[in-house]
């Protein structure tokens, strides 16, 4: 999750360039304490996602799993 919509467009961005399907999305409000914050939306490949954020600096909040879009877990990559 990022703060911004300006930052989660610039790690969709950075991510679309390296061949990883992403998409800027609102977060759910239950993910988040002030009910503002939006998702980076990926299909598969988190670790290399996240290697890549970091690699490049892009900072980014927890990272959350979901199955069936609905259910969501939180996991450290």
């Amino acid at each position: 999750m990022c703060r911004s919509v300006t930052a989660a467009q610039g790690a969709a961005r950075l991510l679309e360039r390296s061949l990883i399907h992403a998409a800027v999305t609102k977060a759910p409000s239950h993910l988040t304490r002030s009910g503002c914050a939006y998702a980076v939306r990926l299909r598969g490949k988190p670790e290399e996602a996240v290697r890549l954020l970091r690699k490049n600096d892009i900072i980014f909040g927890k990272i959350y799993v979901s199955e069936d879009g609905k259910e969501y877990r939180e996991v450290s990559l």
